[in-house]
């Protein structure tokens, strides 16, 4: 009788751990950096991959118009950030 108590105890500390764990992996997010997207074509960008715009007016606040990333960006911008 006392087997029996034994392994329903720890077959129940087995389900409760997995338990947590899923509950656990659920709500902490997975280390390391955010995906980045390319707000025009969506396309993921690359960790050092830059987007491409011009500066549209250079007094405060300065309004920037975004061109794209590598991918879609007109061969002929050259600035970047």
């Amino acid at each position: 009788m006392w087997d029996d108590v034994a392994v329903l105890s720890a077959v129940g500390a087995g389900l409760l751990a997995c338990i947590i764990a899923l509950i656990f992996a659920m709500r902490v997010p997975a280390p390391g950096k955010p995906k980045r997207f390319c707000p025009l074509c969506k396309s993921e960008l690359d960790e050092k991959e830059t987007l491409k715009g011009l500066i549209v007016d250079t007094k405060p606040p300065q309004k920037i118009l975004i061109r794209g990333c590598s991918k879609c960006a007109p061969p002929e911008e050259g600035g970047s950030w």
